[in-house]
């Protein structure tokens, strides 16, 4: 009697534990990208995937890895599935690489499905190393100040850009953009200075060859102000006499939501006479028009 109560007891235990063991429900290990279910758009995708690869090339190295992206891009591999494929120049302690990657990844949220690395070391070529990583902070500077000053949402597809050494340390990087936004595109121009040693944006503009359609961002966009305060400047200057004036930098920054500073850096000249000063706009962005333009003469 006491075995058959035995055995009946440890039927029950296993049939139990066979059970719960059965009805255990196994979570995905949590992704560090967390999106709600629904259409992603392509800059959002290939910010994924770059962050993606920048944690994979830290793991490789360490933390103090810098990575320096080229703009990737989107291809369609199914309804459901994308590729994102780029370049990037990778610095870790002296040593450059470069990396070719692509990241598989599910079109309506984000999620990663496996990540492709290529590496090639890079020693040589110093150069053009430089030349990349200012030609990338521009365009990370342009892009962010997009979408600060138009509207977060924004897609910028940057084509292909110019560089030019202007003096010892420095690199101007200029090109042409397209600004995809949900009620239509636009066009840019944008132009930077950057240092070469540290790829350190020293100024960063654009321009619309093309502005967005009305509503095609939810901050309102106006006029640059750019070229509207250098010709006031040239103005007045020609009133005094300065028959030309090279504005050697800008930089823009907004004071309130509709007010816009433009300065920077001229260069004038009258006969034989070279002069620099420098230069202050503000700018009604809602209007397009400059409420003050002056400078002050000294570097």
């Amino acid at each position: 009697m006491n075995i058959q109560k035995l055995i009946k007891t440890l039927s029950l235990f296993f049939m139990g534990g066979l059970f719960t063991a059965c009805t255990t429900t196994h979570h995905a290990p949590a992704s560090r990208h967390d999106y709600d279910r629904g259409y992603v758009r392509d800059y959002q995708l290939i910010e994924i995937c770059e962050d993606e690869v920048r944690y994979k090339v830290e793991r490789r190295f360490d933390s103090r890895t810098h990575v320096y992206f080229d703009y990737g891009e989107v291809y369609e591999t199914s309804s459901y599935r994308v590729h994102v494929e780029g370049e990037a120049l990778v610095k870790n302690r002296g040593d450059r690489h470069s990396l070719r990657y692509r990241c598989k990844m599910h079109r309506d949220d984000g999620r990663i499905i496996d990540v492709d690395l290529d590496w090639e070391n890079r020693h040589e070529d110093d150069h053009h190393d430089h030349v990349h990583m200012a030609a990338n902070s521009c365009q990370h500077r342009i892009r962010k100040k997009l979408r600060k000053q138009v509207d977060n949402n924004i897609n910028i597809a940057f084509k292909e850009y110019e560089t030019q050494r202007i003096a010892k340390n420095r690199i101007f990087v200029s090109g042409k953009a397209k600004v995809q936004a949900p009620a239509g595109n636009g066009k840019i121009r944008y132009e930077c200075e950057v240092a070469k040693a540290d790829a350190e944006v020293k100024s960063a503009q654009y321009n619309w060859i093309e502005p967005l359609p009305p509503g095609g961002g939810n901050k309102p966009i106006g006029s640059t102000g750019v070229k509207e305060c250098h010709s006031a400047l040239r103005q007045q200057l020609r009133v005094i006499g300065y028959d030309r004036v090279v504005f050697k930098t800008t930089e823009q920054k907004m004071l309130k939501s509709d007010i816009k500073q433009i300065s920077g850096n001229m260069e004038t000249h009258q006969n034989a006479d070279k002069g620099y000063a420098r230069y202050q706009c503000r700018l009604n962005i809602r209007t397009g028009k400059i409420k003050e333009a002056t400078y002050s003469w000294g570097r």
